[in-house]
């Protein structure tokens, strides 16, 4: 039984060429499942998505598959987040974790005036698919500072919050 864990792959399965990718994808049977947002797709969806909002890929290989997704998945299956997926996902774990952040984004309605700061590493651009791992085994902490701090420690001007997390990241993982 084997399965690979891509994180942070910002490119489609179906434009990569002579890619770590390409060579993954070649090791699956003719037919894998291919699974966007959580949703079945067919490989013709697949191809209409926007590249850009790539942010996570999971591939299962065949067995691990099958245990999976049953008998259909016997060529394998393909998981794959958009970044609107993967900030769905974490803003719904960090509103239940901390009522705080819940209540600022309650008044905010959005994060975009939150910076994130995550194991020390200022978050800027496609950052969605590091918080993928956060969950209730992965997190560790969470504060939150205003403006003034966010000003002080990081010079960062441009936001009202700052989101400091610290988590146990996962990484990519290959099972055997």
């Amino acid at each position: 039984m084997r399965y690979l864990i891509i994180c942070l792959f910002l490119c489609p399965l179906t434009a990569l060429a002579q890619t770590t990718a390409e060579k993954v994808m070649g090791t699956l049977g003719p037919n894998p499942l291919f699974f966007l947002d959580s949703v079945r797709v067919s490989h013709d969806q697949l191809q209409l998505m926007d590249a850009n909002q790539v942010t996570l890929v999971i591939v299962y290989k065949m067995d691990h598959a099958v245990q999976l997704y049953g008998d259909s998945a016997k060529d394998g299956a393909v998981w794959i987040e958009t970044r609107p997926f993967a900030r769905k996902h974490y803003i719904t774990f960090f509103r239940k974790i901390s009522p705080k952040y819940d209540s600022l984004y309650n008044i905010a309605k959005t994060d975009t005036t939150f910076q994130y700061i995550a194991n020390d590493k200022i978050e800027t651009g496609s950052f969605e698919g590091s918080f993928e791992s956060i969950d209730d085994k992965t997190f560790i902490s969470m504060d939150i500072i205003n403006a003034d701090d966010l000003k002080k420690k990081y010079n960062i001007t441009d936001k009202q919050y700052g989101i400091i997390l610290a988590y146990k990241k996962t990484g990519t993982i290959i099972k055997e």
